[in-house]
């Protein structure tokens, strides 16, 4: 983990290829606070994946693409797994999806595992993804971030736009200004969820207004600037309760609730059980 630490803030991504067949261990597990992107092509055999508290299957052809990373974990490797794993740091994957209308993205992130079903896509994309993984591998002290970020974007660019010809998302639309507000939302979000709550603090780092800010919301994702901030922080809440091993009244403190009441009270809002109940359940959702 420290090696990939290191890559991620050194190139803003980190590549693996993993081989279960050459592998001692049959289970990777990562757990961090960098809120990554991950993006995985599957060559061969299954696993199932545990992502930010819900579970995936993957198999040969498919690939998963998921955003805001806290947990993962690869589990139940065929021995004949493998794949290959891209993990990006939140201002890597800001600077190469500038641009990018959010719609776009949230059309790839609403369906983290899509199996590809045209060959020559597939094949398309395994070769950006060793294209990076060579360039990744050169040791000439001369590692380029406009490099490595057009080949990442060009993988963007293809899953887009297959999705496009699936007919699972309209024409692409014109990038605006709005797009620009809404990714500074979303990542002010992720920075400072711990703390902060309420729309109002995220429209004056933006210098806009609250409703202006929802409204920007609305039109690109159908939900509202409070309901964004909730379902990040419940996200993150769940993953506390059952992972962190710190009491409930450490975690409220942690995330600036009143109190540990006040805590539950949104946990269950939110969830339908209190936080004990969660972590009694395993808290898990399967896809």
């Amino acid at each position: 983990m420290n090696e990939t630490r290191e890559l991620l803030h050194a190139n803003g991504y980190a590549i693996h290829h993993i081989d279960a067949s050459v592998e001692t261990s049959k289970e990777y597990e990562l757990s961090n606070e960098l809120r990554l992107n991950m993006l995985i092509f599957c060559e061969e055999g299954s696993a199932e994946i545990e992502f930010n508290m819900r579970h995936f299957s993957l198999s040969r052809g498919c690939r998963f693409f998921g955003a805001h990373m806290l947990q993962l974990k690869l589990s139940h490797l065929s021995s004949d797994f493998k794949a290959w794993v891209l993990l990006i740091n939140g201002s890597f994957s800001r600077d190469v999806s500038v641009g990018m209308p959010v719609e776009t993205l949230s059309v790839l992130f609403s369906e983290p595992v899509r199996a590809v079903t045209d060959s020559q896509e597939w094949d398309l994309l395994l070769s950006l993804m060793r294209s990076l993984h060579m360039y990744h591998m050169l040791d000439n002290g001369n590692h380029s971030p406009e490099v490595a970020g057009c080949l990442f974007r060009s993988m963007l660019l293809v899953m887009v736009e297959s999705q496009i010809k699936s007919g699972n998302c309209s024409k692409v639309p014109t990038y605006t200004m709005a797009d620009t507000y809404f990714r500074d939302f979303a990542y002010l979000v992720a920075d400072y969820v711990e703390r902060e709550h309420e729309v109002s603090f995220y429209a004056d780092r933006l210098n806009i207004t609250t409703k202006y800010l929802s409204d920007i919301c609305k039109q690109k994702i159908g939900k509202g600037a409070k309901e964004i901030i909730s379902e990040v922080l419940i996200s993150n809440l769940k993953r506390e309760v059952k992972m962190s091993g710190l009491s409930l009244k450490e975690i409220s403190y942690k995330y600036a609730f009143a109190d540990q009441s006040s805590m539950g009270k949104f946990f269950r809002k939110m969830t339908g059980v209190s936080p004990i109940e969660f972590k009694q359940a395993g808290g898990m959702k399967i896809d």
